[in-house]
Parts: C-alpha cells; structure tokens; sequence
C-alpha cells in the first residue's frame, strides 16, 4: 500500500474553496478509480518553506494506492488516466481550479509498516 502525504501551502482565505473543490471535482474521479482519501486538514500554522514567502494557509492530505502505478493511474493525463473520460475531464478541471489557489505544493510517498497489533510501534533500534 502507498500513502502520499501531500502539502499545499494555499492563499490565505482559501482553504474552504480548496475543501469544496477537492470533495466535489477531484476526489470521486480517483476514488472512482480506487485511491481512498484518508483525510484533509488544515494545518493550525503552515510549516515554514524557503519557496513560500508569503502569507498562507495550509492544507495536508493523505490518499492511499495500491502503488506508484496506481497513484499514476489517478492523475488526470490522458496517457496514465485509466477511468472514463468525463471522469477524467471533472478531475482536470477541478485540479486546475484547485492549483490556481496554490502557491506550492509538495508530496511525500509512504509506504506502510507492517507492526503487529499491539506493538512495537517504533521500528528503529535501541541505542
């Protein structure tokens, strides 16, 4: 399983444009096609970003895939896009509504560790 943690550093006043725009426009294309969106949130303060010098709000998403295919498969390219067209053409439109409010953005890939239920929760050794 793939998790890409992404942050949008948005225009101040934005983010509840940026909420409508990624439930109504983008999320159903990509969940159509098989990504699950763990959760949006909105940062209490933006994380400082030598690319950002100005005043922002900030959103953090997270959104599981199978895997970096499948994470490609979701985009709205007409050459990765593995959906149906309109499908594709709604994501697009909102992706390009939603990239006007941005003034960055940057995506972590994860993938998830396997611990056993009830721990250890830490994966690194002992000192």
């Amino acid at each position: 399983m793939l998790y890409v943690l992404r942050r949008f550093w948005i225009q101040p006043g934005s983010f509840d444009e940026f909420e409508r725009l990624s439930r109504e426009e983008i999320w159903p294309p990509i969940e159509a096609a098989g990504a699950r969106v763990q959760g949006l949130y909105r940062a209490a303060e933006p994380h400082p970003h030598p690319q950002v010098n100005e005043p922002c709000e900030m959103a953090v998403l997270i959104t599981g895939y199978t895997d970096m295919a499948h994470w490609h498969a979701t985009r709205a390219l007409a050459d990765t896009w593995r959906g149906e067209e309109a499908q594709r053409r709604k994501l697009a439109a909102g992706s390009t509504a939603r990239r006007e409010l941005t003034i960055h953005t940057e995506h972590t890939y994860m993938e998830a560790a396997h611990v056993p239920i009830g721990g250890p929760f830490r994966t690194w050794p002992d000192a």
